[in-house]
């Protein structure tokens, strides 16, 4: 399903972006961001659903790490931070002293798990308290492992005692008016079920809730955590020269996104239906470059690209796979296969389209791009950017990790980059674009990784 779902979604998000730019009109602006707000919402509802497939497929593998307890909490409690102080909520964190300084779990996924839970909590609770314990399992500790319990409880609406059974189950919502696909408990559960753990809810109706996790036999570990996670991502503002692109995509509003992209640029591009088509029309032209949808009739990506990689003619001609998939394994399954130079996902971006042909396609020198070469200490931030930082963009970093909306992250990104591009600021400027990679890439793991490492930006630009 994950092709048929995104491939429409590529035409409503990219031509949504497209027209943004050029439409003035308020009135029509305001059907745009209508627009645009329910492709936000649907991707939503598309990533809850593609979680849990790929949850039950098997395609999710935990991988433990040193982590913080405490460190998670805290992040946890300042990403809520402003919908609480907001609601007048108390917060409270209780971690029993009893606590391994460093347990090994799987961050990502124990993030994802008390986002869940605590997201629930806030939304359900309107006033009162909400409070994270973790203590050790009373049968069961040594130096060496231990038994990790997790509660979160709250003051907030509770949940019907009929209603208690189905909480788990897949699309199970007691109150509509909150929204929401109903997935979060279910894809909760099953990874606290994968991490050795098991949940349980319990609730009075007008009272509160209370869900208790229970990880069993969980490794101590004598190692920190590793808080620094790398920015990998390099992007400049690129202007490509003359060159013959061969467009292979059996839908048209697919070929016509990608024309429009290349619009203002030196690209000339050719377009093929299918796979027979590409070869035919690539021996023709002998294009610098082929992007290659990997489901087409009558011949598909996958064996289009074989034929050319063994064709004398076309075997040095570099070939992108463009692919609906949401499966990282399905990526590296496309790579393995040796006929692909290069992937993109779909809804593509202009952004990370020119960034992966700019591997392959000659450029020239953009005018715009000077920030690459500008390299500055971090005390030497103008105290305006510092408060922007750290006021501001703190402010609308707790409103994206609550939402977890992929626009509004990429919007937040944005910013952050052109904060960065402002004040000639190479550090703000790589988070920022590595970001907007990740969330149009519907990346989770990695969106959530860069996402949560945005106090410890700070931190270290402060620090120098």
């Amino acid at each position: 399903m994950s092709h048929e779902l995104r491939t429409p979604m590529n035409a409503v998000i990219g031509f949504s972006d497209l027209l943004a730019s050029m439409i003035t009109d308020e009135k029509q602006k305001n059907y745009l961001n209508a627009i645009q707000s329910g492709g936000r919402s649907l991707l939503t509802i598309i990533n809850d659903i593609l979680d849990l497939s790929k949850i039950e497929a098997g395609k999710i593998e935990i991988q433990p790490e040193p982590v913080s307890l405490r460190s998670i909490f805290d992040e946890i409690g300042h990403i809520f931070s402003l919908k609480i102080s907001e609601k007048q909520l108390e917060f409270i964190i209780d971690i029993s002293e009893e606590i391994p300084e460093t347990l090994l779990l799987d961050e990502i996924r124990l993030r994802q798990i008390l986002l869940n839970l605590v997201g629930n909590a806030v939304k359900f609770t309107d006033k009162g308290t909400i409070e994270i314990n973790a203590c050790v399992g009373a049968n069961n500790y040594s130096p060496l492992r231990c038994d990790l319990m997790i509660t979160v409880e709250d003051t907030g609406i509770g949940i019907s005692p009929e209603f208690q059974d189905s909480i788990f189950d897949a699309f199970q919502q007691e109150k509509h008016r909150y929204g929401g696909t109903g997935l979060g408990l279910t894809i909760t559960k099953r990874l606290v079920e994968m991490m050795n753990g098991n949940i349980l809810v319990k609730s009075t109706p007008g009272t509160g809730s209370t869900f208790e996790i229970i990880f069993r036999d969980v490794a101590v570990c004598e190692t920190s955590p590793i808080s620094d996670k790398p920015l990998i991502t390099e992007y400049e503002n690129i202007v490509f020269d003359n060159a013959v692109i061969l467009l292979a995509d059996d839908i048209l509003s697919n070929r016509e996104l990608i024309k429009a992209f290349f619009e203002d640029t030196k690209i000339r591009i050719i377009e093929a239906q299918n796979g027979e088509q590409a070869i035919f029309l690539a021996e023709k032209y002998e294009p610098d470059l082929i992007l290659m949808d990997i489901r087409m009739p009558v011949l598909d990506g996958y064996e289009a690209a074989r034929q050319m990689k063994n064709n004398e003619k076309l075997k040095s001609v570099p070939v992108i796979a463009l692919t609906a998939s949401a499966l990282s394994e399905d990526r590296e399954k496309i790579m393995q296969r040796g006929f692909f130079d290069g992937f993109l996902a779909k809804p593509i971006r202009k952004s990370d389209l020119f960034r992966e042909l700019s591997r392959f396609v000659k450029t020239v020198q953009n005018a715009k791009c000077k920030v690459q070469s500008v390299k500055i200490e971090a005390e030497s931030l103008p105290t305006e950017l510092s408060l922007k930082l750290e006021d501001e963009f703190m402010l609308l970093w707790q409103a994206v990790c609550a939402s977890r909306i992929f626009g509004d992250i990429e919007d937040f990104a944005d910013k952050i980059r052109l904060a960065g591009e402002e004040y000639s600021s190479e550090i703000l400027i790589r988070y920022g674009q590595e970001l907007i990679s990740h969330a149009r890439n519907f990346d989770i793991e990695n969106v959530n990784s860069v996402l949560y490492s945005y106090p410890k930006l700070i931190e270290n630009i402060k620090a120098g």
